[in-house]
């Protein structure tokens, strides 16, 4: 508005007069057109930003100083903690770690031992029993031997019981069994193979290069058919006891073969004969028992 009224002023002033007004407004104008150029340098959208960036670049600057500040000190007060919780489970080794295999070695060590110590308490406990059984087979082998068996004179110890030959005297079955008899015995009987080997073997050593019948305690007397041992028992039939005759295996059942022998033609085993022929007694008795 003041620049209105100074233009007004101009044109009421006459011509080519001097008009220092004029210059002024000039100067006014000049000065108008400068302040308008600040207002729009300073007030443009461009400045506005450029300021505003400037702005938030500070606080960004700061924000992130503060920022970077707690992050140390929180990092310093975990790298303490993670440090003392190192140290406590995880103690710091030797110079040389000279301490720390030491004691390593040692815990292995002890605790080996006490491994081979159960192990050495576990092997004794068996060594005990072991020691008990040996002690109880001990005691019943001394007691067998303080009751050693023995049997009488002439006679032969062959597993549970005693062989006499009497290769002298020949004489039927009957009386063959009064001779064994007389000495507190029997005819012999062989309960299995092994009892009848041994007589086998005995009669063989003892009548050596003969063929010779021997009486043994076997008969049907009292029941045809039905062959025991003078003990009661049932004899075995067939082989090995039984030998043959005539492609017949013995006992061939002849109602007057009642009695056993050792046939000497047919390498000792068994055949039925008649009772009264004359042979030689094998008596047996059972061992006694001394101590």
């Amino acid at each position: 508005m003041k620049s209105l009224r100074i233009a007004q002023r101009a044109s009421r002033s006459p011509a080519g007069s001097a008009n220092p007004a004029g210059d002024r407004e000039v100067d006014t104008a000049a000065i108008n057109t400068e302040s308008r150029g600040r207002f729009l340098t300073t007030f443009s959208p461009v400045s506005c930003v450029a300021r505003s960036s400037f702005s938030i670049s500070q606080k960004m600057r700061v924000v992130v100083a503060i920022l970077w500040a707690v992050a140390g000190a929180v990092w310093a007060l975990e790298e303490d903690s993670v440090g003392a919780l190192y140290d406590e489970h995880f103690p710091p080794l030797h110079p040389n770690c000279t301490q720390s295999l030491t004691d390593l070695l040692l815990l292995r060590q002890e605790v080996q031992l006490k491994e081979l110590k159960q192990a050495e308490q576990e092997s004794a406990g068996i060594l005990r029993e072991m020691v008990h059984v040996l002690n109880d087979i001990k005691g019943a082998l001394t007691q067998n031997h303080t009751s050693a068996v023995s049997c009488p004179a002439s006679f032969r110890k062959f597993g549970d019981t005693c062989l006499y030959l009497a290769k002298d005297v020949g004489v039927n079955w009957a009386a063959a069994r009064l001779f064994c008899q007389d000495f507190g015995g029997d005819l012999a009987v062989f309960r299995d193979a092994n009892a009848f080997a041994h007589a086998l073997g005995y009669v063989k050593t003892s009548a050596p290069g003969k063929r010779i019948d021997v009486w043994v305690g076997g008969t049907d007397i009292a029941k045809e058919g039905e062959w025991r041992w003078v003990s009661g028992e049932d004899m075995p039939r067939g082989t090995p006891f039984w030998g043959d005759y005539n492609y017949e295996r013995e006992p061939n059942e002849l109602t007057d073969a009642n009695c056993a022998i050792l046939h000497g033609h047919d390498d000792y085993l068994l055949h039925d004969v008649s009772c009264d022929r004359k042979s030689h007694p094998l008596c047996g008795i059972s061992p006694s028992r001394t101590g």
